[in-house]
């Protein structure tokens, strides 16, 4: 049995699709938790001279008293890679207008945010929906030509499609890391047992990842049907996007002036990783060891190696014990959670980018990209989605590593241990050749030339294949095919899900008795707090989000008073009369509930 889902490589050769699908723009939806970095959507140039030093002087010190602040900065992975993606979007895109469906408490920050970027030169309106929004009106009513989930979990909009839209419609989700014991079955299992179609689409960010999604989805379908005793499949298909960096913002500068602001002497070669600084993304130490070989065998050469990036202080003080122990504290600089701009002056500042990657979670790896765009030839491990972006020989050099099976006492680790565990024990059995990294960095520590012609293929590539503009591109030829795949497309009839709960089917029996639709109801007795109280003190624990309609309640309270002298009603009665083709009858029978429950309506037994 083949369970594995299609498989696109949009590299393959195919006619552009056309801007426009039936001339219109298309309607795109994107899904978001919470507000882009708006200083990666900025479309002007930033501020030079005296207001360029302030601005950044400023962010500096706002980093210093609010270290909340950290978190904005590009070593965020998968964060930093989706604003990424949105700048590209908004800001090139010429056939879709874009609207974001978000959790209702951010709605304000995401009202806020749309002001700063229109502020910042965006031009075009984004309109905001709530999630509020969309699970009391339904799909129909923003109507959208496809579905965008940058952020990887599609599960929920395949769910909420085949419930509340009318009609099929495109969903592309954008795959991220895939190593967590937790995915299987939050994300993947479920993406395979929830209705999908031909037209729906995970974007992998290389072709190591569409590997690896396609080997999950047979593995799962295997092992469920196996199980089951069925034939369980995803039903759409796997798609290949890059990742994309702001190549306006990532590019070579003045090395000697970039080098000041870190007190790097011009005549130094400079080796720069940056990252998550833990074990869980890159073991640094093995080639800490490399550099300690470097520093010997050139001895005229004013080696220098900065590592920046975030992550646990922890880890980072056993690196520098290990600095101290080498002798290498004249050699190796640590800038501690750098700024967007510390980033790309320090990438701009460097000569050699490294990239020693070692982790499961790495599906494309983006720094190696913001290395490229800046000049930089990347040396880095043969892994994963690095092998995809470096070109070896031409960009850059890619390190042979080596892994074995090692994991079969690591199945349920992650449950009881923390997913760290596994990706740190992991982690410590790739190999890395270092006598392969020291001999590439030895050839360009003493080649200038070829690092300045590596410099200039860098460039050049990342320019075609990863900036905003090229990637942005892809997404438009995907949507049109897709989008044309979707109108020749049906929609099933709706059906239960298997994760759908039936709560009152579970639980209906911890009541001592059932309302039924000829139970009787009539007025409450006595003198109680006003309907808008009580639904004021409801949405006090759910502010932003449905809750109970003040129009309903009263009309109901209504149809009680007019029905009569008795004014006792079945519940049946009470509900047909209420309801309507946007109020189910369920929703009805929760408000007759509600009122029973604080006493404006009471049960005639």
């Amino acid at each position: 049995m083949n369970a594995a889902p299609r498989i696109n490589d949009d590299r393959d050769a195919r006619q552009r699709a056309p801007d426009m699908v039936g001339g219109q723009r298309l309607r795109c939806l994107a899904t978001l938790d919470e507000p882009p970095g708006v200083q990666h959507l900025d479309v002007r140039r930033p501020p030079k001279g005296l207001r360029g030093w302030l601005a950044r002087t400023e962010e500096k010190l706002a980093r210093k008293v609010r270290p909340e602040i950290q978190q904005l900065s590009h070593v965020r992975g998968a964060r930093v890679a989706v604003d990424y993606l949105l700048q590209a979007l908004l800001t090139q895109s010429s056939c879709a207008e874009f609207a974001f469906v978000v959790p209702a408490f951010r709605r304000d920050q995401f009202e806020r945010w749309m002001k700063e970027y229109r502020q910042l030169g965006g031009k075009q309106h984004v309109a905001i929906h709530s999630i509020a929004e969309l699970s009391e009106r339904g799909m129909d009513t923003i109507a959208p030509d496809l579905w965008l989930n940058l952020q990887g979990n599609s599960d929920p909009m395949f769910r909420v499609r085949d419930q509340m839209a009318s009609k099929v419609f495109p969903t592309i989700t954008v795959q991220h890391g895939l190593s967590r014991y937790s995915l299987l079955y939050d994300v993947f299992f479920k993406a395979m047992v929830t209705p999908t179609y031909a037209c729906d689409s995970l974007v992998c960010t290389s072709r190591a990842c569409k590997i690896a999604v396609g080997a999950i989805f047979e593995r799962l379908s295997a092992t469920f049907n196996e199980c089951a005793h069925n034939t369980m499949k995803f039903e759409g298909r796997l798609d290949v996007i890059p990742l994309c960096v702001d190549t306006d913002q990532f590019k070579p500068r003045n090395k000697e002036i970039m080098r000041k602001q870190f007190g790097l002497s011009n005549d130094a070669l400079v080796l720069f990783y940056v990252g998550y600084l833990s074990q869980v993304k890159a073991d640094l130490a093995p080639i800490l060891f490399v550099v300690q070989q470097l520093v010997r065998e050139n001895a005229n050469v004013k080696l220098k190696l900065v590592v920046g990036g975030t992550g646990p202080e922890a880890y980072v003080s056993e690196l520098r014990a290990i600095v101290s122990e080498r002798g290498l504290a004249n050699t190796v600089v640590f800038v501690r959670d750098p700024s967007d701009a510390d980033k790309q002056a320090l990438l701009a500042a460097a000569d050699i980018f490294v990239g020693p990657c070692d982790s499961m979670q790495e599906s494309f790896g983006l720094t190696p990209v913001e290395a490229m765009a800046s000049g930089l030839p990347q040396v880095v491990a043969d892994w994963s989605g690095y092998r995809e972006t470096v070109v070896d020989g031409e960009t850059g050099f890619l390190i042979p590593t080596v892994w074995g099976r090692c994991d079969a006492d690591l199945r349920v680790t992650s449950d009881l241990l923390g997913w760290t565990y596994d990706h740190i024990i992991q982690g410590q059995t790739v190999v890395l050749d270092l006598a392969c990294l020291r001999d590439r960095l030895q050839r360009l520590i003493r080649d200038p030339e070829r690092r300045a012609e590596m410099s200039r293929r860098s460039r050049a590539r990342a320019e075609a294949e990863f900036s905003l503009a090229a990637v942005c591109r892809r997404y438009e030829d995907l949507w049109a095919e897709l989008s044309q795949c979707a109108s020749g497309l049906k929609a099933r009839p709706r059906r239960s899900s298997f994760n759908q709960p039936a709560y009152f089917d579970f639980f209906g029996h911890f009541a001592s008795e059932k309302l039924r639709d000829d139970s009787i109801v009539r007025r409450g007795d006595g003198d109680w707090l006003c309907v808008e109280r009580l639904i004021h003190k409801v949405r006090a624990e759910l502010p932003g989000l449905p809750t109970f309609d003040e129009r309903l309640l009263d009309r109901l309270l209504g149809e009680i008073s007019m029905s009569g002298g008795s004014s006792d009603l079945t519940v049946g009665e009470l509900v047909s009369r209420a309801s309507s083709e946007t109020t189910i009858p369920d929703v009805v029978r929760r408000h007759v509930l509600f009122l029973l429950k604080h006493g404006k309506l009471s049960l005639v037994r």
